[in-house]
């Protein structure tokens, strides 16, 4: 399981900012697949970006 602490810098400040700046999960759980569907970092973990983003905005929901 990846969680947001494993994503280096600058990209894990990116989805921060994101998370931040979305309220609903369904358009931040979209914004956030996009973003790291876009970023060559993502593709070069050989991570599902859909699987990281829908923990991301799991783990994010709970802690709220």
């Amino acid at each position: 399981m990846m969680s947001i602490e494993q994503i280096e810098e600058p990209f894990k400040s990116k989805i921060i900012k994101i998370l931040q700046n979305e309220s609903d999960s369904d358009k931040l759980l979209q914004s956030l697949k996009l973003y790291m569907l876009n970023e060559d970092y993502f593709k070069r973990l050989n991570v599902d970006a859909a699987w990281v983003a829908y923990e991301i905005v799991k783990n994010h929901n709970n802690e709220r």
